[in-house]
């Protein structure tokens, strides 16, 4: 990024699980146990999906050509079998490369050049390397939703030179921290190495896994934090870390300088010096990692797209109070709303407990809410701690349910035997109450004793373990001044 930026200065990157084995790259000579791509030459080796030039040596200095990549992407892919026709006058059939560019013809990661040619020999460029890397995601139907990081994208100082063709994957590949400017400079043009595509195709399997983390790291007047998990820092900086919400995969266990911090979402320590490693382990979350069931939302963080979200997997959840017709959750949401509601009237029989309001499109969201600013004499502030700002809805997410007695929505709820019953038990079905009373300043909502979230019961069990209250407490994500300080009167 550019050295001129305000302090404190933030680094977000993405720090991928390593891979613990016998380290195959010291049977390199020219790759010395200690360099920064040792790890990412050992696991492409064992991995299959890079050799060595000779039986001795990797070459990591040497740039890798067209037809290197192509044949790397091939054997990540599992080097399926090929049917499609050789476009291409320079491709010679039968060649080491031959399947691998007729494969990425086949699937759309290979068009060429306008003279019908493919030039194998070509180095890579590294803004071609994340079009291939981008086209890739294609091919494993993971294209990622939104337009990335437009704003780190415009912070290197030679962003003019990234071709028209390239910018949309160069955004992705630069938001994600699969590759990382040098020196404020991102070098599009320049070749890559076998060295730099290996650690760039370890961070790729890492991507795609769902096994990553995020790093936050603050400091006086900067801080950096490497993908190899290296920490930079002048003395007396906090490092905080924690996993990114929804990645599939919880932290294990963290540890700096080989010390232990134990296991927690997310923990702050004190580093003094510098050259510190800090190494992440992680366990797999059970269920759908791509569920988003635990995505945060407020008005700092609002649903993207929201205008147009639809969730699909809406299912009609059972129990619903008379008149107030039909209501759904997310599929995984509803079954476990039904679950706990049929539970509780096992404990308590003859006890009323109805659903009474699942998921919401914006339209009604917006709905409510202007309605909510009439109710207020067009206080829209005080509007907005009842009733969320459209975007910013957990109901839109199809995640959250409100319960009821008897079809009102009132605060004495959470003194019932219904609401006492739910409040202790949620967590056993994946639900959180998701507006407590005493953090209405946190959520910027009022108390709701009625609205409890579906976030998953690996996750609702550790906000239970670790008396957490809030996802924004839980993420260590709080909001925004700007987003809680004018709604602060009407939060008491």
């Amino acid at each position: 990024m550019k050295k001129n930026l305000p302090v404190p200065f933030f680094v977000a990157l993405f720090l991928v699980l390593c891979f613990s084995g016998n380290v195959k790259a010291a049977a390199f000579q020219d790759v010395a146990a200690n360099s920064w791509y040792a790890p990412a030459v050992t696991y492409c080796y064992e991995q299959g999906y890079m050799n060595g030039m000779t039986a001795t040596t990797f070459a990591p200095e040497v740039a890798m050509s067209r037809s290197m990549l192509m044949t790397v992407l091939y054997r990540n892919a599992g080097a399926p079998a090929v049917s499609a026709e050789n476009p291409f006058f320079d491709v010679v059939a039968d060649t080491w490369y031959t399947d691998a560019v007729l494969w990425g013809v086949e699937n759309g990661l290979v068009t060429g050049y306008e003279d019908g040619s493919f030039r194998p020999d070509r180095d890579v460029s590294r803004q071609e390397l994340m079009v291939f890397l981008y086209r890739f995601l294609s091919y494993q139907d993971k294209v990622p939703e939104g337009d990335g990081d437009a704003a780190l994208y415009h912070s290197f100082d030679d962003v003019s030179a990234v071709g028209s063709w390239a910018a949309k994957a160069v955004i992705f590949c630069t938001s994600c921290g699969l590759i990382n400017g040098s020196d404020g400079y991102l070098l599009p043009l320049d070749s890559s190495t076998r060295a730099q595509i290996a650690t760039v195709l370890q961070r790729f399997d890492g991507y795609l896994a769902g096994n990553t983390c995020q790093i936050t790291a603050t400091a006086g007047d900067h801080g950096k934090i490497s993908p190899a998990g290296t920490a930079t820092l002048v003395d007396g900086a906090s490092v905080t870390y924690r996993f990114l919400p929804d990645s599939g995969y919880m932290v294990n266990e963290v540890k700096v300088d080989g010390i232990s911090l134990g296991y927690a979402v997310r923990q702050s320590v004190a580093i003094n010096g510098a050259n510190h490693t800090i190494s992440v382990t992680f366990k797999k979350k059970s269920g759908d990692p791509n569920s988003g069931y635990a995505q945060l939302v407020n008005r700092s963080y609002p649903i993207v797209n929201a205008a147009s979200y639809v969730p699909n997997d809406l299912t009609a959840v059972s129990y619903v109070y008379p008149g107030k017709g039909n209501q759904s959750m997310r599929s995984a949401a509803a079954a476990a709303m039904n679950r706990m509601i049929a539970d509780f009237k096992k404990a308590y029989p003859g006890y009323p407990l109805y659903t009474q309001s699942g998921y919401r499109s914006y339209a009604t969201q917006q709905y409510l809410y202007q309605n909510q600013i009439s109710k207020q004499g067009g206080n829209t502030y005080k509007a907005g701690t009842i009733s969320a700002v459209p975007g910013t809805s957990e109901h839109q997410l199809g995640l959250a349910m409100d319960v009821t007695t008897n079809g009102t929505l009132l605060q004495s709820f959470g003194s019932t035997v219904q609401g006492k019953w739910i409040a202790a038990h949620c967590h056993e079905y994946g639900y959180i109450l998701r507006y407590p009373a005493e953090k209405q300043t946190v959520t910027g909502i009022i108390y709701e004793p009625w609205h409890f979230r579906y976030v998953g019961v690996d996750v609702a069990t550790e906000m239970k373990q670790l008396k957490v209250t809030t996802l924004e407490e839980y993420y260590d994500l709080y909001l925004s001044s700007a987003n809680l300080n004018p709604y602060l009167p009407y939060l008491k």
